[in-house]
């Protein structure tokens, strides 16, 4: 088979479907979170094995959430980390979580102290074909074309 054949069928990869190994950058996906109470921040989205299955259908959203100064926050301030989504940009097939157990759970902004944070994460079932998705963090803005990483 010639070389040119080689190049040409791999050039032809649709984007969705091409090898992803680049991870997101510090600041790059953030995000204000119950109006302008808190913050979260997109530390992490990676590519795991599923232990149970030995599949790679799995993605671990890992993520800092911050309180905001000097917003007023109450009781019912909370991010239910557990209920993360995920969503195909380009079929808009969507995608959640593995179990309760695979997630933090819920963070509460009421229990933080003023201007500090808290880490967080999710595991999410994503099919092992699909690069790049839409994060939707409860009472968080969207994040949009979230590349995975392996």
């Amino acid at each position: 088979m010639p070389n040119g054949a080689i190049t040409s069928a791999t050039t032809n990869i649709p984007p969705a479907q091409a090898p992803s190994g680049i991870g997101i950058q510090p600041g790059q996906y953030v995000q204000p979170a119950l109006g302008t109470k808190g913050q979260v921040e997109l530390l992490a989205v990676k590519r795991i094995q599923d232990p149970e299955l030995g599949t790679r259908d799995v993605v671990n959203v890992q993520m800092r959430i911050r309180r905001i100064e000097p917003e007023r926050v109450y009781g019912s301030d909370v991010l239910n980390i557990g209920s993360t989504t995920a969503r195909n940009p380009e079929t808009s097939e969507t995608y959640k979580e593995v179990s309760f157990d695979r997630s933090t759970g819920s963070v509460s902004l009421f229990l933080m102290r003023p201007s500090t944070s808290a880490d967080a994460y999710v595991w999410l079932r994503v099919p092992e074909g699909v690069n790049t998705i839409d994060i939707y963090v409860p009472d968080t803005q969207v994040f949009k074309s979230v590349p995975i990483s392996n």
